[in-house]
C-alpha cells in the first residue's frame, strides 16, 4: 500500500517510482488510469513511454541493447512519426491518414529505402537502394506507374506510363547499352531506340502498326526504311559491307526508283507501270550497258557514254545547255555503238 502523500484522489497513481535491485521503474499516472509519463529500466536500459488520451500513445522510446526504437501516435492508432533502429540501422516512417505511409525511410546495412504514398495505397514516390543500387519510382493513379527508374550493377532503366499502361517515355540500359521507347497510342511505338554492342536500331511506328521511319545498324551498316501505307516501302537504302542499296516503292509494290551497289559498280533501274522497266542503266568494271524497255520489248541495248554521245549529238551547244532526257535517249538510242562483246566498246574505224 503506497503512502497517502503519494496517491491521488479517486486512488489514482499520480506519481510512483518502484526501484529493484538498484533498477528504476518510474510511472507517473494522470487520469482515469492511463499513463501519462513512464520511464522503465532494466539493466541499465531505459524504456521511455508517454501516452495522452485513451490509451493512445503520444511519443514513445524503446531501447534495447543501446538501441532505439522510437514512436509517436496521433490518432486511432495511427503512427505518425516512428523511427526504429537495429544494430545502427534506420527505420523511419509517417503514417497521416487511414494506414497510409505518407513518408518512409528503410535502412539495412547502410541500404536506403524510401516511400511516400499519398492516396489509396499509391505509391507517389520511391527509392529502394540495395548494394548501392536505386530504383526510383513514382505511381500517380491506379496504379499505374508515372515515373521510374531502375539501376543494377550501375546500370539505368527508366520508364514512364501515363494512360491504360502505356508507355509514353523508356530508357533501358545494360552493359552500356541504351534501349529508347515511346509508345503513344494504343500499343503503337512511336520512337524507338535499341542499341547493341554500340549498334543502333531505330523505329518509329505511326499508324496500325505501320512503320513510319526505321534505320537499322549491325556491325557499322545501315539498314534504313520508310513505309507509308499498306505496308509499301516508300524510301528504302540498304548497306552491306559499305554497299548501297537503295529503294523507292510508290504504289502496288512496284518499285519506282531503285540504286543498286556492289563492289563500286552501280545498277540502276526504274519501273513505272505494270511491272514494265522504263529506264535502266548497269555498270561492270567501268562499263556501261544502257537499255530502255517499254511494253516488254527489248528496244535498245548496247554501250553508251552518254557525255560522248551528248557532244556528237549537240556538239558545243550542250555545254550548259539543259537537255531533256527524253530527248536524249530518243537520239542517244538512235546511233548506239553496239558490241557482240558486252562491255568493250568496238573499235572505231580509223579511216
Amino acid at each position: 500500500v503506497l503512502p497517502s502523500s503519494l496517491r491521488s484522489r479517486d486512488s489514482q497513481i499520480w506519481y510512483q517510482v518502484v526501484q529493484e535491485n538498484g533498477q528504476v521503474w518510474y510511472q507517473v499516472v494522470q487520469e482515469d488510469g492511463q499513463v501519462w509519463y513512464q520511464v522503465v529500466q532494466e539493466d541499465g536500459q531505459v524504456w521511455y513511454q508517454v501516452v495522452q488520451e485513451d490509451g493512445q500513445i503520444w511519443y514513445q522510446v524503446v531501447q534495447e541493447d543501446g538501441q532505439v526504437w522510437y514512436q509517436v501516435v496521433q490518432e486511432d492508432g495511427q503512427i505518425w512519426y516512428q523511427v526504429v533502429q537495429e544494430d545502427g540501422q534506420i527505420w523511419y516512417q509517417v503514417v497521416q491518414e487511414d494506414g497510409q505511409v505518407w513518408y518512409q525511410v528503410v535502412q539495412e546495412a547502410g541500404q536506403v529505402w524510401y516511400q511516400v504514398v499519398q492516396e489509396a495505397g499509391q505509391v507517389w514516390y520511391q527509392v529502394v537502394q540495395e548494394d548501392g543500387q536505386v530504383w526510383y519510382q513514382v505511381v500517380q493513379e491506379d496504379g499505374q506507374v508515372w515515373y521510374q527508374v531502375v539501376q543494377e550493377a550501375g546500370q539505368v532503366w527508366y520508364q514512364v506510363v501515363q494512360e491504360d499502361g502505356q508507355v509514353w517515355y523508356q530508357v533501358v540500359q545494360e552493359a552500356g547499352q541504351v534501349w529508347y521507347q515511346v509508345v503513344q497510342e494504343a500499343g503503337q511505338v512511336w520512337y524507338q531506340v535499341v542499341q547493341e554492342d554500340g549498334q543502333v536500331w531505330y523505329q518509329v511506328v505511326q499508324e496500325a502498326g505501320q512503320v513510319w521511319y526505321q534505320v537499322v545498324q549491325e556491325d557499322g551498316q545501315v539498314w534504313y526504311q520508310v513505309v507509308q501505307e499498306d505496308g509499301q516501302v516508300w524510301y528504302q537504302v540498304v548497306q552491306e559491307d559499305g554497299q548501297i542499296w537503295y529503294q523507292v516503292v510508290q504504289e502496288a509494290g512496284q518499285v519506282w526508283y531503285q540504286v543498286v551497289q556492289e563492289d563500286g559498280q552501280l545498277w540502276y533501274q526504274v519501273v513505272q507501270e505494270d511491272g514494265q522497266l522504263w529506264y535502266q542503266v548497269v555498270q561492270e568494271d567501268g562499263q556501261v550497258w544502257y537499255q530502255g524497255v517499254v511494253s516488254s520489248v527489248v528496244m535498245f541495248a548496247g554501250y553508251v557514254d552518254r557525255a560522248e554521245l551528248e557532244d556528237e549529238l549537240y556538239g558545243e551547244e550542250s555545254e550548259g545547255s539543259e537537255v531533256e532526257d527524253s530527248e536524249l535517249e530518243f537520239r542517244l538510242y538512235s546511233q548506239l555503238h553496239y558490241s557482240s562483246n558486252p562491255g568493250e566498246k568496238e573499235e572505231e574505224d580509223e579511216d
